[in-house]
């Protein structure tokens, strides 16, 4: 064999190794995090975590979300007790929460009674419908966040990720629907925006609905104080691929 043809076949080994060395290393990072699920009832050991997570991340820069002195259960985890087409998702690492999110069917009567009403003042299950959507094979993720020191950290989030999967697929779910707030609020921590939920910098490959609805919330101002602000949230799809 000569030499040329030596260093070649040496070169086609590393190359094609490079797909299972990556596979071995992402599930050696996934072997390390340990997931838990919680449905309904079983939630509610967990609303003071919930809030106090949603209310850190959301605090952030576009959100700048200032809640109620006496929150201690955010809004929106109400209706994850209250249905039985819910799931919280934990993912701890070394011992502690590194990420969470928490999912709904799209099409629950609790989720359209309780809180999708607040987020805006049409019927949003017709207007999916007007868009050619179908709310019965949508997942509603609620939020979907990573501790701070494991910031959108690619082996947490595609754990939980796998959750939400399998959850839509035992629901008989087909797309994967979610929030963001797309207004740009003047404030100096624009500068050093960060992505609190990993869509865009880690699973990507989604759709806007075409919908925007306007709210407002209580606005941390550049002066430090609460006030009323209006902010535009865009609804986006992902389509659920098959095994």
């Amino acid at each position: 064999m000569t030499l040329e043809l030596r260093i070649f076949r040496n070169l086609f080994w590393c190359v094609a190794m490079i797909p299972s060395v990556f596979s071995w290393a992402n599930d050696k990072a996934k072997s390390s995090i340990h997931i838990e699920t919680y449905r309904s009832e079983n939630i509610i050991p967990l609303l003071t975590l919930l809030n106090e997570w949603t209310l850190r991340e959301f605090a952030q820069y576009p959100y700048l979300f200032v809640p109620p002195k006496d929150q201690v259960i955010f809004p929106s985890d109400v209706t994850l007790v209250n249905s039985k087409d819910s799931m919280v998702v934990l993912a701890k690492k070394e011992g502690t929460v590194a990420g969470m999110a928490a999912f709904i069917s799209f099409d629950s009567p609790v989720l359209h009674t309780t809180y999708l009403t607040y987020l805006s003042n049409l019927v949003l299950l017709d207007k999916f419908n007007e868009l050619g959507f179908d709310p019965s094979r949508i997942l509603y993720v609620d939020y979907f966040l990573t501790a701070p020191q494991w910031r959108n950290d690619a082996a947490i989030v595609n754990a939980v990720y796998d959750q939400i999967k399998d959850f839509a697929r035992e629901k008989g779910k087909t797309q994967i629907c979610f929030i963001m707030d797309v207004s740009q609020p003047k404030h100096s921590s624009a500068q050093s925006k960060i992505s609190i939920e990993p869509w865009e910098d880690v699973i990507g490959d989604f759709q806007s609905t075409g919908f925007r609805n306007v709210l407002a919330w209580p606005t941390l101002t550049e002066e430090g104080f609460a006030q009323e602000m209006e902010h535009t949230l865009e609804f986006f799809l992902k389509d659920l691929e098959e095994r």
